[in-house]
Parts: structure tokens; sequence; C-alpha cells
């Protein structure tokens, strides 16, 4: 399995908000692993490792997930978060086009060293 890590933040008075882990149904996602929380009430450079079952969401925390990409997928159906990242506002597509891809790049490939930019890998 390879995992990938994914900051969803919870959205302000949504359907997450005041809730517990367990009462969200965030423990026990198949493929997901909540690793971490970043509290809204502090200057999010600190997170919370594992948080128990009793810790209650509130809008603007960022809750860290790592998983298979199936379970990354999966995050984005769940109402009440959105991903944390400011790139996916960026996209010109609607969520429901998107798709996590994940590529191998071989060791002696000439893409070594470069960045996805760089390398023009949305235009092939």
């Amino acid at each position: 399995m390879t995992d990938f890590t994914c900051p969803m933040r919870v959205l302000p008075d949504g359907t997450m908000d005041g809730k517990t882990l367990a009462t969200a149904g965030l423990r026990g996602l198949p493929g997901l692993f909540l690793t971490a929380v970043q509290a809204a009430a502090g200057d999010g450079t600190e997170a919370m490792a594992a948080p128990g079952p009793d810790y209650v969401l509130r809008g603007r925390d960022v809750l860290w997930f790592a998983g298979d990409a199936a379970g990354v997928h999966s995050l984005r159906k769940i109402p009440g978060l959105a991903p944390q990242t400011k790139q996916v506002d960026k996209l010109k597509l609607h969520k429901t086009e998107r798709r996590l891809v994940q590529a191998v790049v071989a060791v002696r490939s000439p893409l070594i060293g470069q960045t996805v930019r760089d390398s023009h890998f949305r235009t092939c």
C-alpha cells in the first residue's frame, strides 16, 4: 500500500463543527488513519498527534490523514470537510471531474530532479 497524506479543513458551522471524532465517524475510515489535528484555536504551528475519539472538532481545524489513494479520494465526499490546500481552488474543473493520479518515475528518468511544473506533466 502506498500512503498519501492529505490535510482536510473542518468547515465552520458545517456538519462536523462541534462533533467529536467518534460521532463524526472519522475514526476507522477504510484505508485511512487520522494522524494529527492542527487546532484552529492555536497559531496553526502545533499539531496534536493521533487525537482520541473524544476530541471535539472546531471550524477551521485541520485534520491530517494518511492512507491509500482510495481512502484519500473518499475524504472529498465527506460533508463538512474541505481540502486544506489552496491549490485545489486553482483547478478549473468541477470536483467531480478531478482525479488523484499516482506516477512512478524510473531511477534513470530525465524527470528526476524536476518539479511537476518543469516536466510539463499536465500538458502530456
